[in-house]
């Protein structure tokens, strides 16, 4: 089972004590420790990699910067703050034609992904729907084993999930989780091959590995009106000059991601709401009352 970078590299993080990075890394480390070099191999997406470990208190250590280039992301190190930052190399990671690098390839020579939801890594929203959704060409029917569909986020937690076609759209194929996942954090989704069928008896026969991460907050809201205001203009702001523009979704639904918390007002179909309250690490949920 192949598991997500995030997770992979947020364990790295937290687990080196030393970092082979550039030789200043060494700069003010003042613990000395006996290691010993090990030879474990190493495979990084399947194919066998170069790089020294050693094991320190029965644990076996890499290089981060060499762990970190090979796994598609960018190492950079501050001496003044004793920084470091991981950064993706390729931005593009949202568009499904460039998913193969990450284990996501958009067609299987047979049937092709249109889309997908929550997009990868950069999108936040997850907590619109509280499900994750692929489609396809063709209708979907159903998963051939849901056991090995697996949901994790970055401390390693595995989730139950239901799989099944789209209510509405059966081309699209839902992932839903049997419980709540937290804000501010990073998951992967791993689908493999032959487990999702289609309506006419195809299997999709490639592997899909999804990787997104939750809002920091949410604001989650319903208008209470007779009209139908489904792609009306939404705009939330504060007293501090923040804005931020959406679109009214659903049954005249709202939501709004990563806002800084305090109060607000929001506009919609030229009517003012007042003294929405946004608190940090929460999803807040709101209903506007419409003067009758």
């Amino acid at each position: 089972m192949k598991k997500s970078k995030r997770n992979f590299m947020i364990v790295l993080v937290i687990s080196l004590v030393v970092l082979s990075l550039t030789p200043v890394f060494g700069q003010g480390i003042s613990k000395t420790i006996k290691a010993m070099f090990n030879s474990v191999t190493i495979f990084v997406e399947g194919k066998q990699v170069s790089t020294d470990n050693f094991v320190y208190d029965k644990t076996t250590y890499v290089p981060l910067k060499s762990i970190s280039e090979l796994t598609g992301f960018d190492v950079n190190w501050d001496d003044e703050t004793r920084r470091i930052d991981l950064t993706i190399k390729n931005n593009n990671i949202n568009n499904p034609e460039d998913n193969n690098k990450y284990n996501f390839k958009n067609t299987d020579g047979v049937h092709k992904i249109l889309n997908y939801s929550p997009m990868q890594y950069e999108d936040d929203s997850y907590l619109m729907w509280n499900y994750m959704d692929i489609m396809f060409d063709a209708p979907t029917k159903n998963v051939v084993d849901v056991t090995k569909v697996v949901l994790l986020d970055n401390k390693g937690k595995r989730f139950d999930v239901i799989c099944k076609p789209g209510s509405t759209d059966k081309n699209a194929f839902l992932v839903i989780p049997q419980e709540e996942l937290e804000l501010n954090t990073y998951y992967s989704v791993y689908i493999p091959k032959n487990s999702i069928e289609f309506e006419n008896g195809d299997l999709y026969g490639e592997d899909i590995q999804m990787y997104f991460k939750t809002a920091t907050n949410v604001l989650k809201g319903t208008i209470d009106s007779d009209e139908i205001l489904l792609d009306e203009e939404i705009k939330i702001y504060n007293d501090n000059n923040f804005e931020c523009i959406k679109s009214i979704i659903g049954k005249n639904e709202f939501y709004f991601t990563n806002l800084p918390d305090g109060v607000y007002s929001i506009i919609v179909n030229e009517k003012t709401y007042d003294n929405i309250l946004v608190e940090a690490n929460k999803v807040n949920e709101v209903t506007l009352m419409e003067a009758k």
